[in-house]
């Protein structure tokens, strides 16, 4: 929450005005102006209203919205059910979750100067928040440091009995002459070790 130094109101983080006065929080680093806007006493406490120019939702106790100014006026409020509102925020985190699912996913691509121990630490991370990480290695030497590098995890993982697989995947299906034209892409997978 962001509190308004003029009035003392609660705001979403990512507001430019404030709720009750208007403020502009700009006006806090000096680059924008303050608003001398007053406002009516609170509306119902705990309910909401989307806003008419962009859609956001925010506090009834508003007489702006947090996001673009706009300024409401009785007729334009437009009020939102709990329902939708938790809907909307349930959308945002599981949004949130897809990106940063997707972001551990992405496969992390080893060279000759890639730096083993962030390595490891990286795909242990991903590994133990239960996503499946994915390297990817070119050539004879990249190759051959991450198959070394998830070796070594893998003793390590069993040391807490747990098990690391990995599977190996051939990133181009075109017939390879030399090994520095080998491409592979290894999944790797976390399970508990059986009794």
């Amino acid at each position: 929450m962001r509190i308004c130094p003029k009035c003392s109101a609660e705001n979403p983080e990512d507001a430019g005005f404030c709720n009750l006065c208007y403020r502009s929080f700009e006006a806090e680093s000096g680059e924008g102006r303050e608003s001398d806007l007053t406002h009516e006493a609170a509306r119902e406490p705990g309910t909401s209203v989307r806003c008419p120019n962009c859609g956001t939702i925010g506090p009834a106790s508003g007489e702006f919205c947090g996001r673009c100014g706009f300024a409401f006026s009785g007729t334009e409020r437009l009020g939102v059910e709990p329902e939708e509102q938790l809907g909307e925020e349930q959308e945002r985190l599981d949004t949130l979750r897809r990106e940063t699912r997707d972001l551990m996913e992405r496969p992390l691509t080893v060279t000759a100067d890639t730096d083993g121990s962030e390595l490891m630490r990286r795909l242990a991370e991903s590994l133990e928040q239960g996503y499946r990480p994915r390297v990817r290695a070119a050539g004879k030497e990249p190759i051959a440091m991450a198959v070394k590098l998830l070796a070594r995890m893998s003793e390590e993982f069993g040391a807490r009995d747990e098990q690391l697989w990995v599977q190996t995947h051939f990133v181009d299906s075109r017939a390879v002459r030399y090994l520095e034209e080998l491409a592979v892409e290894l999944v790797l997978v976390l399970s508990a070790r059986a009794s």
